[in-house]
């Protein structure tokens, strides 16, 4: 029930977390040592190496999809995966 916002970019060698952003603190849910608090959001800079790839599995029990926003839109996950069951995992990868 607390939103959560990560910013990935898409490098030469993967991707890479840009940014996170938290509403509140919970179970596993903690804003990074150096947060500050935007607009009603905790943001940092995850210390984090380049990804090779991003799963986000989906779960019917959330109450919501994954929501992913390219420039000004946010679509939520499964429209762009139609085909995918909702408690399937989506492997997100940097294209060449």
């Amino acid at each position: 029930k607390t939103e959560w916002r990560e910013t990935w970019r898409a490098v030469v060698d993967g991707i890479r977390l840009e940014q996170a952003a938290v509403q509140s603190s919970g179970a596993g849910m903690e804003p990074g040592p150096d947060a500050v608090l935007r607009e009603g959001f905790w943001v940092w800079r995850p210390k984090l190496p380049v990804q090779p790839e991003l799963v986000l599995t989906r779960s019917p029990y959330t109450g919501s999809d994954w929501q992913i926003c390219v420039g000004a839109g946010c679509r939520p996950l499964g429209s762009y995966f139609p085909a995918v069951a909702p408690d399937q995992a989506i492997t997100l990868k940097a294209c060449d």
